[in-house]
């Protein structure tokens, strides 16, 4: 009969690691396999910031992956909207050409916006160079985000509008 085993992950101290391995060692448990553990975390964390172009480990998600072109619009390769970033909430197929489709893009175009921030993208200097540009040279810093084409696109062929209604477009337009 085998035990079941768990997988924890903690993020602690140099002394508290101490503390920690000290116990496990006066319970009379396995360490081997957390020690283990350690050098993978430790090295697929290195990893993992050495393919986020920001150099940051701050975002959660991997934005450039190996073996993809990025895409020029949300600087990402693969592109944000390619079927290997796919989430739950992506439709299955496009939906009929409706008048409410504005708002079900809308809600779309937020988490778009939440991928994007959580893999750096709002970071990358190339995308606050682009954002400096749309100002207008009015001197303000605008706090909403410019959505690249390549989610605006995505999102207008999941929930089309009407035939003769038009796209209202970014608010800086």
């Amino acid at each position: 009969m085998s035990e079941t085993r768990f997988q924890l992950s903690l993020e602690v101290s140099a002394q508290q690691r101490a503390d920690i391995l000290h116990f496990i060692e006066f319970k009379g448990w396995n360490a081997n396999e957390l020690l283990v553990m350690e050098e993978e975390l430790q090295g697929s964390s290195a990893s993992a910031e050495n393919e986020c172009q920001s150099g940051r480990d701050e975002f959660p998600m991997i934005r450039h992956q190996p073996n993809h072109s990025e895409c020029p619009h949300c600087l990402c390769s693969p592109c944000i909207t390619d079927d290997s970033n796919k989430q739950l909430w992506w439709p299955e197929q496009a939906l009929q050409p409706s008048r409410l489709n504005s708002s079900n893009r809308k809600s779309v175009y937020r988490r778009f916006w939440g991928m994007l921030s959580n893999c750096g993208a709002w970071a990358d200097p190339r995308y606050i160079a682009k954002k400096r540009e749309v100002r207008h040279g009015d001197g303000t810093w605008h706090i909403r985000e410019i959505m690249p084409n390549c989610v605006v696109t995505k999102c207008r062929q999941w929930y089309p509008n009407i035939e003769k209604a038009q796209y209202m477009g970014h608010k800086w337009e």
